[in-house]
C-alpha cells in the first residue's frame, strides 16, 4: 500500500515536471519577422560593398536524353 502511494506521488511529479519544462514552448506563439519593402531592400543592396555574380546552368529540352 505504501508503495503505491510513493509511485502515484512519483508520477504527478513527473507529469508536473514535464508540463513546467516543455508546455510554455508550445503555448507562446511566435510571429513570422518583418518583411522589408522593395525600398528597403534597395537601401540594403545599396550599403553592400561586395559585388556577386551568379552562374546557373541548366540543361535545354532538347539535350535532354527521355527515353
Amino acid at each position: 500500500m505504501h508503495f503505491d502511494h510513493f509511485r502515484a506521488r512519483l508520477t504527478r511529479v513527473a507529469l508536473l515536471a514535464f508540463a513546467i519544462h516543455f508546455l510554455p514552448l508550445h503555448t507562446s506563439a511566435q510571429r513570422p519577422p518583418a518583411q522589408p519593402n522593395a525600398a528597403e531592400i534597395l537601401h540594403q543592396m545599396q550599403k553592400l560593398q561586395v559585388l556577386g555574380s551568379v552562374l546557373y546552368i541548366v540543361a535545354h529540352p532538347d539535350d535532354e536524353n527521355t527515353n
